[in-house]
């Protein structure tokens, strides 16, 4: 969600560059989209959710209580 300091810093920008806000919001929609379909970008990102996921399985497997395979635990004889 956009902040009042997010305006008043577009804002200055602008006045600095002699453009409107909504031209230098326009550049900065295009770097982000530019960023985010960058292979590199795509590949950091997913070895970050990756590392993520795997703390959060790890975490999980470390908080369950051991428990038998019902199979294992019947004796057959």
């Amino acid at each position: 969600m956009p902040r009042v300091e997010d305006y008043w810093a577009l804002k200055a920008l602008a006045c600095l560059r002699g453009t409107s806000i909504a031209v230098q919001a326009h550049g900065f929609i295009l770097e982000g989209l530019k960023n985010a379909f960058d292979p590199a970008e795509i590949e950091r990102q997913m070895e970050a959710e990756k590392q993520r996921l795997l703390r959060a399985a790890a975490e999980l497997r470390a908080e369950e209580p051991t428990v038998e395979h019902p199979a294992e635990a019947v004796s057959v004889e």
